[in-house]
């Protein structure tokens, strides 16, 4: 999404795979492509195309209800949006796909990590 190259290489990545979501990824996402078309840092047709690619994202999405206990005991480990992506690839036994340095230096040791750059 956005063709940066990190989007591009998660997108290779996870090609052949199940993809399993946080139910909230869909309200994140939105909110980050937000700020980029408010910040002028994307035009708003760009922030079009992104989201007419996000509804394309074939995943199955998982609610967060049944992690909130979880997600408190991992406060001082996790954001609080980071945390359900992390407690759902544990939960599956799956890796978990990032691009954020600080995200996947957080995981290590608790879920098993792939960091993209």
């Amino acid at each position: 999404m956005l063709a940066a190259p990190s989007s591009r290489h998660i997108g290779a990545v996870v090609q052949h795979e199940d993809v399993h979501l946080p139910a909230h990824f869909d309200a994140e996402l939105y909110s980050a492509i937000r700020r980029l078309a408010l910040t002028s840092r994307i035009s708003v047709d760009t922030a079009l195309v992104a989201l007419a690619e996000a509804q394309r994202l074939i995943a199955t999405r998982h609610s967060v209800a049944g992690m909130l206990l979880e997600a408190l005991a991992l406060r001082d480990r996790f954001g609080g949006h980071d945390v359900f992506f992390a407690i759902l690839a544990r939960r599956l036994g799956a890796r978990l796909v990032t691009c954020d340095g600080r995200f996947a230096r957080a995981a290590r040791g608790y879920v098993a990590v792939e960091l993209v750059a």
